[in-house]
């Protein structure tokens, strides 16, 4: 099965100049807390969890059988955060859509897509690859 490979870049549109202090000011400064509850409520009835990783800002996210890995960085200018995910397609697509696109339209989130691939389900399953992702925890 393919995954996908995908890159944004996620600026606050309230905010546009303010310089962040990590990933965790931008997130929980901007953030629309009833949509997270929205798609938390929502992952929970799928059966998608997230599990932090050792790795600063890394998150597993279990989807039935499948596993997806998401890290979020603050660039460098501070004014924005990247976020790298590979995941699933039905996951993207879902995260995508009860999550980041509400952001996008109630005009608190201008996400640019900076990259966007197919990539192997190989990149996860392989089990060198996975422990580089999770330090070696399960």
């Amino acid at each position: 099965m393919q995954n996908k490979l995908i890159t944004i870049k996620i600026k606050s549109q309230k905010e546009l100049n303010k310089k962040w202090d990590s990933v965790s000011h931008f997130i929980n400064s901007t953030e629309d807390r009833s949509i997270f509850k929205k798609a938390k409520k929502l992952q929970q009835s799928f059966n998608i969890r997230f599990v932090k990783t050792t790795r600063n800002n890394e998150t597993l996210c279990y989807f039935g059988r499948r596993i997806g890995v998401r890290n979020m960085l603050r660039a460098d200018s501070g004014t924005s955060i990247i976020v790298t995910m590979v995941y699933p397609e039905q996951l993207y697509t879902f995260l995508y859509e009860n999550y980041y696109k509400p952001h996008i339209d109630q005009g608190i989130w201008n996400i640019t897509f900076l990259n966007q691939e197919t990539v192997d389900d190989d990149l996860i399953n392989e089990k060198k690859h996975y422990n580089s992702l999770t330090g070696g925890k399960k």
